[in-house]
């Protein structure tokens, strides 16, 4: 066995960095099993969009379509989203309909209650 150098003896020990309990993460591991082709196409992406392939890989979750009662609320929303904009665009010509007006706020009301509800 070789003898150490004289000034081994001199140097520290690293210090190990204590591990934080998985309770106080704020993040959490997943493990994603990809080919050696997918990885090196994500690290390609990652590079030239100049972050990492972490945020590319945040960045799919984005990209994934809505559920069908997410798609429902979407397009409930659109539909209550057109009446307002022509009850405004009435209201802007000059000639709003009350009853119109009080229909759209009970509705928007009732829908905003609805949502809340599903969330």
């Amino acid at each position: 066995m070789a003898d150490l150098h004289p000034l081994v003896q001199y140097m520290r020990e690293p210090r190990s960095k204590p591990r934080i309990p998985r309770e106080k993460c704020r993040t959490l591991r997943v493990p994603v099993l990809v080919s050696p082709a997918e990885k090196a196409q994500l690290r390609a992406m990652a590079k030239e969009r100049g972050t990492k392939v972490a945020t590319i890989l945040r960045a799919a979750i984005d990209a994934v379509p809505p559920t069908r009662l997410e798609q429902q609320v979407l397009s409930e929303l659109h539909v209550l989203t057109a009446n307002v904009l022509l009850l405004l665009n009435q209201a802007i010509a000059g000639h709003p309909d009350p009853d119109e007006i009080t229909k759209a706020v009970i509705e928007v009301q009732l829908y905003y209650q609805k949502i809340i509800r599903a969330l």
